[in-house]
């Protein structure tokens, strides 16, 4: 017998959608003064600042690590550009070396404190959705407070 989906296709993709709203997106993607002197410190080249500063937007939102073939969403790209002042053509020369693409991520990881989920944040999940779970048997509600959960851990 098939196992019934907790949540809906169209409700996990709620979950890691881009927000639609301009002032949302801005208060999510806006780089900080901070984040704008350790991608410029932490590689050298427009491009590879480019890179490392869409990696981390789509790190803390929506908590993903994106493939290494990916086009960004064109918003956040003209939002991080123009925040580093650089042209958003110099996305389309990185070269998307697997090497290259790992290193930034360990930039990121280890400046930010970004983990990958692990049998800890397994155990730590239960352990917060239990009593939540308790009170709903809406999944999406349930995934909706997972992913806030995780987002706050990093």
């Amino acid at each position: 017998m098939a196992l019934r989906k907790s949540i809906t296709e169209q409700e996990f993709t709620s979950l890691i959608n881009i927000p639609q709203s301009g002032e949302e997106l801005i208060r999510i993607y806006s780089l900080s003064d901070d984040d704008i002197i350790f991608i410029k410190a932490s590689c050298r080249g427009k491009t590879n600042h480019i890179r490392v500063s869409v990696l981390l937007s789509y790190m803390k939102f929506p908590g993903i690590i994106i493939p290494t073939v990916f086009i960004p969403d064109e918003r956040i790209l003209d939002l991080l550009c123009n925040q580093l002042e650089i042209d958003k053509s110099h996305w389309k020369d990185y070269d998307n070396l697997a090497e290259t693409r790992q290193d930034h991520i360990n930039i990121l990881r280890k400046n930010y404190g970004y983990e990958n989920f692990s049998s800890t944040y397994y155990t730590d999940s239960l352990f917060y959705l239990t009593k939540f779970t308790l009170q709903t048997d809406k999944g999406i509600l349930i995934a909706q407070q997972l992913v806030k959960f995780l987002r706050d851990a990093k």
